[in-house]
């Protein structure tokens, strides 16, 4: 390119923004934001059906099996921008011709409407932009039907009969500053109130209206089209536009918020803290805790967002640190990655924006939360966050396939252009400080501008037809969530506890059962004491294995440090079995120990473990070195922690504790041994005493079912735990964390389980040294050996490295072990090439002094 080249390029593209109308939108077409491998639809038109003076049918032709759905759109014909304000999303039957029908309502009579359509990748993400195709234009304006008097008095009446909105506030009007009937008067809470989006319950789910800025809350030229909820964002009406986050001084004719309706599932999420913000607590709520997204990945709520939402600083410095970037727990991040997130929002928000006093310095706190006037308190708000893993999938309803949120087929959208020039919506931009009158006049005016569209109360339609009771209005949503659901209906008696089969199947639903649970319980305050950068190099912060396991179990595995079995992806670690050696006799994988020691405390570790194909994956605790070597001796003189062990198909996890003693001849287990042991640390004689138990099982707890015919199969991702006190040791799956107001852990509840899916298998297994004949075994040789050093909890009184590895086969029953030729056979050992741990969380708690 010729030098300055580039700057007329740019120059060009910048007039096409400003100046051409949608200009921005053929720019965005060129840049390639969808996908040009789906293929767009086929024959648009309008039709097959008439229209009526309301709505309007339109069809189209797609490949059935490659779609799963075709968004339908319409503008105004007279408008330059051809701004598509309702959108309809139609669901492709995938044994269907291919022909899709729908019906875009809410339209005026007699009027003549733009239509375009685009269809999605079956199988994706909604929210994912680059799995929509491209838009397809109808080259001839569709027409609402003339209305007569008949439907023109039925419409009246329906609209009479359904409508929510108050007469005060005309459709399509808004009432500027300066026409405010009442004056300088603030509107009322009550008139403020009967604009407010309404929550409308039916049976064991709730609607609500939601709002999203297309493309980021920041984004000045934004995204024309919806780009939906999933791993997204939103907010209601008063955190959108009583507490706007976009740039109104520059509004742009491709920059629009969306409003959908959205049903949610009525839950009771245990141990969240961001829905009772800006009191800070741990309870149970409607909502899980929430996170915020960006460009489809959601993650830990950040900083900034904290801020807004006011949660006290010592909290936000406690997950966040001296970075935006925070730090929530994995059971935390599980809930958050499968129910509708929620945080209350002051309305109008505190003054301070990014870049905030407080973000870098901590002496600058006060800053962050300003001084309320008392005449006139702030107004609700709330965020959202909607995960991907909880969304129902297209003409799915909640509850299938357990999904617990879906949207209405039917959106609609306003650029902040016109929301800006014509309806006086943050007119003020960001000036500051925004007042409770100014928020309220803005959320009052988007209410109009959207009632203008033709929008209708979100949910059902009553029941005959008469006005629903306002059962839930946002305004009180965050204050009634974690209450009794008959308080969701607005009355006093106590609605029936939900089924046994929605509360005891789901990890993070409360239960009406007791835990048969025996107090092994934490009583003391817990504080992070360190949690791994897992998006690090992996040998910055462990020791990366790169020796066979021919003297160890005796698997198939051959450790390795090339890069191949152990590295990171995605901000997580992953450990690979990743080929066979080159005499096929074994198999390349990984295993690594943890550079720094631990004693005592709680850990954690979120991981996806791989199963199946004779796989022996762990993760475990061991002194010192590989050889075991510790303070005691030799292992197993030294001791081990196996928080899991698991083999090929086993829905369990085994937990053991293993220690041993040493004796005078090999093999030498015995009560006489036992009891007059041999000081030699373990060489070259011991006997192992350990907790395993294969034929009892007795040392086993229930993680998942596993189907081995999948490709590389594998548990989803499970949260394993390991609480570490003086004489006894606890390990669980999936358990329920609380911490205190400082955000100390400071206890651990076991997950209960349905027998019938378990097998009676607990998920939770505890070793208490009195009641561990095992562990109390080598008492001997600890007092005899090392009184002056070791404690009644020897030898797992010491520091202990965290260790991950994947073995393949050398286990009783295997098929294969290491030197021999069946470990490369892909019917057999083989087939576990491929298969990986994928750890995205590892972190260590230790007690408060």
């Amino acid at each position: 390119m010729a030098p300055g080249s580039w700057v007329r390029a740019l120059l060009l593209q910048v007039i096409l923004v400003f100046v051409t109308p949608g200009g921005a939108w053929w720019v965005r077409r060129r840049r390639s934001h969808v996908n040009h491998n789906i293929k767009p639809l086929e024959d648009l038109k309008c039709g097959p059906r008439a229209p009526t003076a309301t709505s309007i049918f339109a069809s189209c032709k797609v490949n059935a099996k490659l779609h799963d759905l075709v968004s339908f759109m319409l503008a105004d014909a007279d408008d330059p921008d051809k701004w598509p304000f309702v959108h309809v999303s139609a669901i492709v039957d995938p044994d269907s011709s291919g022909t899709v029908t729908a019906e875009l309502p809410g339209l005026k009579p007699g009027k003549a409407y733009h239509l375009t359509a685009r269809s999605h990748r079956r199988g994706t993400a909604i929210g994912w932009r680059a799995m929509w195709s491209f838009v397809v234009v109808h080259d001839t304006h569709c027409r609402t039907a003339a209305e007569n008097v008949t439907e023109a008095s039925d419409r009246r009446l329906s609209e009479e009969s359904s409508s929510f909105e108050p007469d005060v506030v005309e459709s399509g009007e808004f009432i500027d500053l300066a026409e405010d009937p009442h004056g300088d008067e603030e509107p009322s809470d009550d008139e403020l109130a009967a604009i407010m989006p309404l929550a409308k319950r039916t049976n064991n789910t709730i609607w609500f209206e939601v709002f999203r800025h297309a493309g980021g809350a920041f984004s000045g030229g934004s995204v024309r089209l919806p780009d939906y909820l999933d791993q997204h964002n939103a907010a209601d009406l008063g955190a959108t536009f009583g507490s706007p986050k976009v740039d109104p001084l520059t509004p742009v004719r491709t920059s629009g918020f969306t409003r959908y309706c959205v049903e949610v599932a009525i839950s009771r999420v245990k141990s969240v803290s961001t829905p009772f913000a800006p009191k800070y607590k741990y309870g149970t709520a409607m909502f899980a805790d929430y996170v915020s997204c960006k460009r489809g990945s959601c993650h830990c709520m950040e900083k900034v967002d904290r801020g807004i939402s006011r949660e006290p600083w010592a909290i936000i410095a406690h997950h966040c640190g001296g970075s935006n970037w925070c730090h929530c727990t994995p059971f935390q991040m599980k809930q958050s990655h499968k129910y509708v997130g929620m945080a209350p929002i002051e309305v109008p928000p505190p003054r301070v924006f990014w870049p905030h006093p407080w973000y870098k310095s901590p002496r600058a706190a006060k800053h962050y939360m300003p001084k309320r006037d008392l005449k006139h308190p702030e107004l609700p708000g709330h965020w959202f966050s909607f995960p991907v893993a909880g969304m129902c999938r297209p003409g799915s309803k909640i509850g299938d396939d357990g999904c617990n949120w879906r949207m209405s087929p039917v959106s609609h959208s306003m650029s902040v252009w016109r929301l800006h020039t014509k309806f006086k919506v943050f007119d003020y931009g960001f000036k500051s400080p925004w007042t409770v009158k100014q928020s309220k006049r803005w959320m009052r005016n988007a209410a109009a501008a959207f009632k203008g569209l033709g929008v209708k109360p979100c949910g059902p339609p009553p029941p005959n037809h008469q006005i629903m009771a306002r059962y839930l209005v946002l305004l009180s949503l965050a204050a009634i969530a974690h209450a009794a659901p008959g308080a969701l209906r607005g009355d006093t008696r106590q609605d029936p506890e939900p089924s046994s089969e929605q509360t005891e199947h789901d990890d993070f639903l409360t239960t009406s059962t007791t835990t048969p649970w025996d107090g092994a319980m934490l009583n003391e305050k817990f504080f992070l004491k360190k949690r791994y950068d897992l998006s690090k190099n992996p040998s910055d912060e462990f020791d990366i294995a790169q020796y066979p396991d021919e003297h160890l179990t005796h698997s198939c595995a051959n450790y390795t440090d090339d890069g191949s079995t152990v590295f990171t992806r995605d901000g997580r670690l992953v450990l690979k079995v990743d080929s066979a050696c080159a005499g096929g006799d074994c198999l390349n994988s990984g295993r690594i120990m943890s550079k720094d020691s631990f004693k005592y405390g709680l850990y954690t570790f979120s991981a996806r473990v791989p199963k199946c194909n004779f796989i022996w994956p762990a993760l475990w605790l061991l002194p010192e070195n590989k050889d075991g070597w510790g303070t005691y001796g030799r292992w197993p003189c030294s001791g081990e922690i196996d928080i899991l062990e698991t083999v090929h198909d086993t829905p369990d996890g085994t937990f053991n504790v293993v220690s041993g003693y040493g004796t005078d001849v090999d093999f030498g287990c015995s009560e006489i041994n036992a009891a007059a042991p041999s000081c030699n640390e373990c060489i070259p004689s011991y006997c192992t005493s350990t907790t395993m138990n294969w034929r009892t099982g007795t040392d086993r707890y229930f993680v998942e079912e596993v189907n081995c015919s999948a490709d590389h199969p594998s548990w989803d991702e499970h949260v394993f735990a390991l609480s570490w006190q003086p004489g006894e040791i606890v390990t669980y799956v999936d358990p329920e964390f609380s911490w205190d107001a400082q955000g100390h852990l400071v206890s651990v509840v076991p997950k209960t389980l349905d027998p019938a899916t378990s097998g009676g298998v607990p998920s939770w297994k505890a070793y208490q040294r009195q009641k561990t004949p095992e562990w109390q075994a080598v008492g001997a040789y600890m007092e005899t050996c090392f009184a002056a050093n070791s404690t009644a909890s020897a030898p797992f009184d010491q520091a202990f490295k965290l260790v991950l590895n994947i073995a393949v086969g050398g286990y009783g029953g295997a098929p294969c072990s290491w030197g021999q030729s069946s470990c490369a056979d892909p019917s057999g050992c083989g087939a576990a090439v491929g298969s990986e741990m994928i750890v995205s969380d590892i972190s260590v708690w230790e007690k408060v002094a």
